[in-house]
């Protein structure tokens, strides 16, 4: 059998050194040459457990770092990044969720907040609090595990997972973190830390926006770990009276009316190629989003933004319309399991 070692690999003549060092030191490599026996079937079989294992990080969490986790006594521990936290209160994985995510955001600014009326706490306060009483109305599984279908619980430690993701993976900016601590910015900047952990599950690497001069520009830069190509990523989430901390009484949502919040999200000089998303907020679920008055009115609004003059070309190359129920559901039961769902379009022509 003939192969190319790597040249920084030890060299197959067993040696010791490094194939760069040793049978690798010409100018023009030729395959080194040796025997293979016949692989043992425990071999192949434990490879093939490693590929299913493979297949199976990928389908659970994406293009993405597996977390790093294990017990030591009654110890948990999580690596994020470069640092390694630890605590012995935290049996599930989700408990250190929501450990991390509390201090991140600051105890004693949680502590200010968690003081104040349910009705003037920060959201991410208030769930996070209804989260702990509806916990203790769980009774564990067959596993010894806890499943919630309480709103309060998927949007408190979504964000929790979102937060963590993008510090596992990528940079976590102060700057994103103060938004999501001010009541008047945290929904666009939970969308934003959303869309950050969807493109990495994706396999691209985040790299927050440098450009300079007159005009908007995206919330961060996305490039793909295999083919390099890079794309400028906006995220626009549409308020809702009542709903996570926006003033107003809650009422039921007829119309997505998202016309201007595309225009602002595609109203962006970039670059790259701009793909755009775009939270609608409401308590439609999927059997609701297939009636054609739903669709047609993403739809129609999709298309007539791009008819509209753009002297150097449409810059998008696509939308991803996103829907989360969870919020709409803070101190309930969630009846649907696709609690979030998306419709993602092209662009029909575009400048990219």
């Amino acid at each position: 059998m003939q192969v190319t070692p790597s040249r920084l690999q030890p060299c197959p003549c067993g040696s010791g050194r490094r194939f760069k060092h040793c049978h690798g030191k010409s100018e023009t490599l030729l395959p080194f040459e040796f025997e293979v026996k016949e692989i043992p079937l425990h071999v192949i079989n434990k490879f093939h457990e490693m590929q299913m294992a493979e297949r199976s990080q990928l389908a659970a969490y994406g293009a993405v770092k597996s977390p790093i986790t294990t017990t030591v006594g009654d110890i948990r521990f999580v690596a994020v990044g470069n640092t390694l936290h630890f605590n012995n209160g935290w049996g599930l994985f989700t408990d250190f969720l929501t450990g991390y995510l509390a201090a991140k955001l600051g105890h004693e600014w949680g502590t200010r907040e968690v003081t104040k009326p349910d009705d003037e706490q920060h959201p991410a306060v208030y769930w996070y609090n209804q989260h702990a009483l509806a916990s203790q109305k769980l009774t564990r599984q067959g596993d010894g595990l806890l499943s919630s279908t309480f709103g309060c619980s998927h949007a408190w430690l979504r964000l929790a997972y979102d937060i963590y993701l993008i510090n596992h993976n990528a940079d976590l900016q102060a700057k994103l973190l103060r938004r999501i601590r001010d009541r008047n910015s945290f929904q666009g900047a939970r969308f934003e830390a959303a869309v950050a952990a969807i493109m990495l599950a994706a396999g691209y690497e985040l790299e927050y926006s440098m450009e300079k001069g007159p005009g908007k520009h995206p919330e961060f830069i996305a490039k793909h770990k295999t083919n390099g190509q890079s794309i400028s990523v906006e995220a626009k989430s549409r308020h809702r009276p009542g709903i996570m901390g926006y003033p107003g009484e809650l009422s039921a949502v007829t119309r997505f009316n998202i016309n201007k919040l595309l225009s602002d999200a595609v109203n962006k000089d970039t670059k790259n190629p701009l793909l755009v998303f775009v939270e609608v907020n409401c308590a439609l679920t999927p059997p609701d989003i297939n009636e054609p008055e739903f669709f047609d009115e993403l739809a129609e609004s999709w298309k007539e933004i791009q008819t509209r003059e753009w002297p150097r070309g449409f810059p998008a190359v696509g939308v991803v319309f996103y829907n989360d129920l969870s919020p709409w559901c803070i101190a309930s039961e969630l009846l649907e399991k696709n609690i979030i769902w998306t419709i993602a379009i092209p662009a029909e022509q575009h400048r990219h």
